[in-house]
């Protein structure tokens, strides 16, 4: 059975990442795949537990058993994540963005814990690397690989190779496009690492917005422009 929060799993890997040669960004994207890659296996697992509670498997060291129609869908999820929808922006009429007061931010409902799927539902833009861009990342693919074979993570099963680079060149740009800086809070401004959380992401990055955040203190919260019927929230 995984640690907690699995950690003892990458702990190598993430030791051969700090020596490896490439840029302070490019190994923090590195840093995140992985993490996302054990996210994904610890949750699996601990899905399985509290769904089967067996005082055997509790006692076993070994990773569940995946049925192979699991798998199946799994790898499908993977690989039709990999293809980016194309959705018309909604106007939005700018005059809606009223201010809210921030302290109401208490009484917003907190977003249930992010999953793999959430993860795959953000914006890749794989597609529409330069080709400058794609050569660089390929340098490190071979090494990520090997990190995430070594360590049992990788986030694919029995589908071929090129497929399998495909869904982490995917991963790598999900990452690339969604990650939030976390700063320093006092002090010289500094970033001291990255994190992805799906749900912020999902109203980050558009040019034409259907909500707004509000920030209080050190919270944050989103807020639709318009109301949302019960069969759009369903």
């Amino acid at each position: 059975m995984l640690a907690q929060n699995g950690h003892d799993r990458i702990c190598s890997a993430m030791r051969k990442l700090a020596t490896f040669k490439a840029s302070v960004h490019e190994k923090s994207i590195l840093k995140l795949v992985l993490i996302v890659c054990l996210n994904r296996l610890v949750k699996d697992q601990s899905q399985t537990l509290n769904t089967k509670p067996d005082s055997t498997s509790l006692a076993s060291n070994s990773l569940r058993t995946v049925e192979k129609s699991e798998i199946h869908e799994q790898n499908q999820s993977l690989v039709n994540s990999m293809q980016c929808l194309s959705i018309e922006p909604e106007t939005v009429d700018q005059s809606e963005m009223a201010n809210p007061n921030p302290s109401s931010i208490d009484s917003f409902p907190l977003p249930a814990p992010p999953t793999f799927l959430d993860f795959l539902n953000l914006q890749s833009h794989y597609s529409s690397w330069q080709f400058e861009t794609h050569n660089e990342w390929k340098k490190s693919m071979t090494f990520l690989f090997k990190l995430l074979t070594d360590s049992n993570i990788v986030p694919c099963q029995d589908i071929d190779i090129q497929t399998v680079r495909d869904c982490l060149f995917h991963i790598i740009s999900r990452i690339e496009s969604n990650c939030f800086g976390i700063w320093k809070p006092n002090g010289k401004e500094a970033c001291m690492g990255r994190a992805v959380f799906p749900a912020a992401s999902y109203f980050n990055h558009s040019c034409f917005p259907n909500c707004q955040s509000i920030k209080h203190d050190h919270k944050m919260a989103f807020r639709t422009l318009k109301d949302v019927s019960k069969e759009e929230r369903d």
